[in-house]
Formats: C-alpha cells, sequence, structure tokens
C-alpha cells in the first residue's frame, strides 16, 4: 500500500483548503496539517492479525467549516481483481457474492438499521498473487464503501478503497478545535476465498467483546403477540425443563389496546389485555422457577398517535408513518431512558430484546446520523453501566443491525426473523464471514407431529418434527432432531415456539442437548469457526480454539447427488488428536488427518453429521 502522499490515506472535501501534499509517519500511523485542517491516521495490529485503523479530522481554523466527504482510503497496486460484498433483505440477511472489478464497486447503507440492503463489509482479492484483503465498517453514520480502479497516461495504475461516512448529503459541520472521529476500519489480509480467513475476526473479537452463550425462550412464535397469563406459565413449565436460562416476552405485553403495533411508545403494561395486569407476578413465577425474565422494546420507534409522542412532541423525529426518538438531543435521551428504567426496575429485566421495525432514512441535519448514533451508544452504555448483568439483544426487523460496531454494547444478535432451521444455516454461514459466531443466535422454532406413518409398506408409527420455514407458520418444512441440534450449535441457542405442542421425548432429548451444551460453553464462548465447504449441495463448518485443543466440525447436506465426502479439517503441524466419529474412537495425526482426510456419509437428503478431535 501506498504511503507518501495524503491522498493515499484520505478522501477528503469540504469547505476549506485542499488536502494534498506529503503525510508525515508517526510512531503507529500517519499524520497531516494545513492551515484548516489537521488528520491523523493510527493503525495497530492485533495479535489475531487483524489491523485496526483509526482517523480523525481536527478544525484547526479559526471558523467553522463543513465537511461533504470524510473516508479512509487504502491505495492498492492494480492488478486483475475480484470484490466481495454482501447484501441484506428481511429474511434473507447476508446474501453475498464475488464480482470481478472492471471500473468500480459501490455500496451505500443509507438508514439507521445499518445492515438494510448492504452490509458494513467488502473484500478485495488479486488474482494475480492469490491474496486478498478484508474490510470491516465500524459504522456508527449511515455509511458507504467504493472499490474503483484509477491512473491516467504515464501514471500508476492503482485501486483504491474507501470506506466511511455516507457522502451523500453530506454537510457535517466542525467546529474551530473539533474533531471528527472516522469510522473504524477493520481490516486484514486473507489467502481462502471461501470465508476470507474470518477465523482471524473471530479471534480480534473474542479478545475484544467477551460475553455469555444463554439459553433463551421467546413468546413470539408461540402466538405472536397474543399473550396471556395462563399460556406463559404453561411454556415457562416446559422451558424450565429444557434448560433455558431466560424467558423472554416479546411485544404484545404493552399498551391499552391488544394492537401492539398502534400502541408502540407507550411502555406501559397492558391492563385491559395480554396479561391483565398480572406481568410482575408473571416475572416473579420466572425467577421462582430458577430463570431470568426478559421483555422486548422498540425503544427507538413510536406510533406518532402514541401518549409519549403527544405529550413530549420535541423529543421525537418524524419519518412518515413512524416516530423516532431523537438521540441527538440529550433531552430526548433523558426522557427514553427513565421510561425504560422504570420497566427494568418494575418488573426485574434482566433479558431485554431491541427491536427496531422502522427505516428512518433521512437526516435533517446532514449529519449521516453521526449525532444521533453518538446518542444512541451513550444511551446504550449507559444502559450496561447502570445493570451490569443485564443482558442486550439486538433485533432490527431481524439482522438489520447484525454488525461488529454494535458488538461492543450487545451481547448477541437475532439474526433474522427466518425460523426454518435450513435457511438459518444460510444466514449463519454468511454471517460468520464478518461477525463471531458466538454472537450469533440460532432458534429452534418446532412442534411435534406423532402417530405418524412414515412410509409404505406401513412400519409402524413415529413422531415427525415439523418447524417454521420462514417468519410464521404459513410454510413448515421436516428435519430430524439430530440434524436441529447440530444446527443450533455454535452460539447462544433459542426456542421459540409452543413448548405444549412439542413431544415430552422430543422435550427430553433436547433437554440432554442442552445440557451437554452448556458443559462445552466455555469452549463455544471461545471458538473460531471456519468454512471449509460452501457449495449448493453441502456446508462444512469447522469450530476450534485458539490452540486447536479441541476441534468439531459438522457437515449439512442439501441432496447432494454422492454417497460419501471426505472432510480435511484445517489443523497445526505436528499434532496428534483422538478423532471421535459416532461410537469410534480412533488416534489420527494432523499429517493423516491433512493427507487422508475423514469420511462421512453423505446419502441424497438433508441430513447432517460430525466429528470431534481432541489434542492429545
Amino acid at each position: 500500500m501506498y504511503t507518501s502522499k495524503i491522498t493515499d490515506l484520505f478522501t477528503l472535501y469540504g469547505s476549506f483548503a485542499r488536502v494534498e501534499g506529503k503525510a508525515i509517519q508517526t510512531e503507529n500511523g500517519f499524520s497531516y496539517q494545513n492551515e484548516d485542517v489537521a488528520l491523523t491516521s493510527e493503525t495497530v495490529k492485533h495479535p489475531s492479525g487483524v489491523f485496526e485503523r483509526k482517523d480523525t479530522v481536527k478544525n484547526v481554523s479559526d471558523r467553522p467549516i463543513e465537511i461533504s466527504v470524510a473516508l479512509s482510503r487504502f491505495t492498492l497496486n492494480g492488478g486483475e481483481y475480484q470484490v466481495y460484498t454482501q447484501t441484506s433483505k428481511h429474511i434473507r440477511e447476508g446474501i453475498g457474492g464475488w464480482q470481478p472489478l472492471v471500473s468500480g464497486v459501490f455500496g451505500s447503507a443509507d438508514e439507521i438499521r445499518t445492515n438494510q440492503d448492504v452490509n458494513p463489509f467488502v473484500a478485495v482479492f488479486n488474482e494475480q498473487n492469490r491474496r486478498g484483503l478484508a474490510f470491516h465498517i465500524l459504522c456508527d453514520s449511515a455509511f458507504e464503501y467504493s472499490v474503483t480502479r484509477h491512473g491516467e497516461f504515464l501514471e500508476p495504475k492503482v485501486v483504491l478503497v474507501e470506506l466511511g461516512i455516507r457522502s451523500r448529503d453530506l454537510r457535517y459541520v466542525l467546529s474551530p478545535g473539533e474533531t471528527l472521529t472516522m469510522p473504524t476500519i477493520l481490516y486484514y489480509p486473507f489467502e481462502s476465498t471461501v470465508d476470507m480467513d474470518a477465523y482471524k475476526l473471530h479471534r480480534y473479537c473474542n479478545d475484544k467483546f467477551p460475553c455469555a452463550l444463554p439459553i433463551v425462550y421467546n413468546t413470539w412464535m408461540s402466538h405472536f403477540d397474543w399473550v396471556s397469563f395462563d399460556n406463559l406459565v404453561e411454556q415457562l413449565e416446559r422451558a424450565a425443563i429444557l434448560g433455558c436460562e431466560y424467558f423472554t416476552v416479546d411485544a404484545g405485553w404493552f399498551g391499552k389496546t391488544q394492537e401492539w403495533w398502534d400502541v408502540v411508545g407507550d411502555w406501559q403494561e397492558s391492563e385491559e389485555s395480554a396479561m391483565g395486569g398480572h406481568l410482575r407476578e408473571f416475572s416473579d413465577l420466572v425467577r421462582a422457577k430458577g430463570l431470568k425474565f426478559g421483555l422486548w422494546f422498540e425503544i427507538e420507534r413510536a406510533n406518532p398517535a402514541c401518549e409519549n409522542v403527544k405529550a413530549h412532541p420535541g423529543y421525537y423525529l418524524y419519518d412518515g408513518p413512524h416516530a423516532y426518538v431523537n438521540f441527538a438531543d440529550p433531552a430526548a435521551c433523558d426522557f427514553i431512558y427513565g421510561v425504560l428504567k422504570r420497566n427494568i426496575d418494575r418488573y426485574g429485566v434482566e433479558f431485554i430484546k431491541f427491536d427496531l421495525n422502522g427505516p428512518l432514512s433521512y437526516d435533517k441535519s446532514r449529519q449521516a446520523f453521526l449525532k444521533y448514533y453518538e446518542g444512541y451508544n451513550a444511551f446504550l452504555a449507559r444502559i450496561k453501566s447502570d445493570y451490569h448483568a443485564l443482558h442486550l439483544e439486538c433485533c432490527a426487523s431481524g439482522g438489520g443491525r447484525m454488525s461488529l460496531s454494535y458488538a461492543k454494547h450487545f451481547d448477541s444478535f437475532w439474526m433474522s426473523d427466518s425460523h426454518g432451521i435450513y435457511s438459518q444455516l444460510e444466514i449463519f454461514k454468511n454471517a460468520v464471514r464478518r461477525m463471531p459466531s458466538r454472537m450469533l443466535e440460532r432458534w429452534a422454532t418446532i412442534r411435534s407431529v406423532e402417530d405418524f406413518t412414515p412410509t409404505y409398506p406401513v412400519g409402524g408409527k413415529e413422531e415427525k418434527i415439523l418447524l417454521s420455514a420462514t417468519a410464521n407458520w404459513q410454510r413448515c418444512e421436516e428435519a430430524s432432531l439430530e440434524y436441529i441440534k447440530n444446527a443450533l450449535v455454535g452460539g447462544p441457542i433459542g426456542f421459540s415456539c409452543d413448548l405444549t405442542q412439542v413431544s415430552d421425548a422430543t422435550i427430553k432429548e433436547l433437554a440432554a442437548f442442552i445440557e451437554s451444551y452448556k458443559a462445552e460453553r466455555d469452549f463455544w464462548a471461545a471458538s473460531e469457526c471456519r468454512i471449509l465447504c460452501d457449495t449448493p449441495t453441502m456446508t462444512v463448518l469447522q469450530f476450534n480454539d485458539a490452540d486447536f485443543r479441541q476441534v468439531k466440525v459438522y457437515m449439512y447436506t442439501e441432496h447432494p447427488n454422492q454417497e460419501h465426502v471426505t472432510i480435511y479439517p484445517v489443523l497445526p503441524e505436528g499434532a496428534k488428536y483422538v478423532l471421535r466419529h459416532g461410537d469410534e474412537s480412533t488416534a489420527r495425526t494432523a499429517a493423516d488427518l491433512r493427507e487422508n482426510g475423514v469420511t462421512l456419509l453423505a446419502n441424497y437428503q438433508r441430513i447432517s453429521d460430525k466429528f470431534t478431535l481432541t489434542r492429545e
């Protein structure tokens, strides 16, 4: 990468003197100053191999200046490049792919849900030297990125990667002496075009953002927003048997009517519907059962007709049919924090699912939501400071905010509103390219169909397990219990369904699985994930700790046209392992495993299998 000129590091425009000339090298990066602005760019390499770059712009003039473009720039040698990007839609989060760099590739997220349409992640791969760079934007604003070819006659041909604050309509005013901190950029080299060596990012996050892996029950996919005291007591009994540690009541607990969408923003318990004023009584029952109590909030959005908006109209921003708390206003932040605190204290809340179902996409202040997120981050930090043990779950119409910038505040991420076991696997596989696996929740939304006659000739009765195939029960799918268990590993585990419709035998087997998962929770909390195979008919994931003391490999098939598959795990030189597959154990060396692999039955159906390696 070039570093002799400041324009190799910054793309900066506004009402100030042109930024050009040499960059001065410092201990951890570079600096630059003209008569109007002073720039710093500092980069630190983490032991994981991840580089952390932080850039700042300071107004050193005696007048306000206006910034219209502020991007961190990486200047790469020219060559034949491929570019990887991801897009996210509701229940289709994280769809990604490679494309050749012909002239340029551009992505922009324009609203406060930072993963809607475009994810803050881009990777470039030089096909000539088979090396790549992965870039992650820790965005506390609307953001953009671009990868473009540049170079004129008799000038070096280069590729520019530019990332940072969204430029469209940006008019950020910087007062004299004020500093703008640009989004942190994480980047690292990779060789694998399958997962871009995401294990480096996982290792970085495991060090920076340690967190627990809870077992959660959520009410939503049981009866959606229909909430009743007696029904929740029944769910609580079964959730306790499963081994759940949190019981979360989703939307429907608040407001004067059953129509929660119409009263979102008024965070007072419904006295006439839902729990009929007995929510505190139920939260006490949850604690008596040994679980912790959780509630759903969509704290940022409100219906403009709700009581809180009517009482404090100046605390809200308005966009279409929605109102949003103006987190750029300290008074609005104090107000909504007081509303939330009263609910936390009244019900003894120890788990919050924060949702966001509206697209606030226009910042009238023309600041790309920088001030909004400054207040929102302070709001989240205040919650964590006052309630150290409170688990915060990030949801925004599913995975609309599943990005690294929130790992500093949230403990886990609701990947998608799609609870299908197969679609979840696809979303998870895409998400681990840019997120640590241990923060990505895996959900089982199931019910039993007993006395099922499966085959002809009649071979007896058996139970089938049906699962929601999407965000509701309009479409269902079937999976074996073994597949479900194998598809739940890697992060926090959740159940969201009518547990009274799940057979005692299945509850018992799932409870045993949860107990064994808890016993290995330290491994999962520190694990890295590698994608060993990603084809339309097969996914293979490897989980291991940083020292490869324990390695777990999971295979999932999608109607492959083969009977067997040989899997080659990634292992360190010279190690010796005990291989466990099913009931069999054998001694194998890392060299043998790399050369000969492990052969598993693939079958022609949707099946899963696994093996574990324990280092001697």
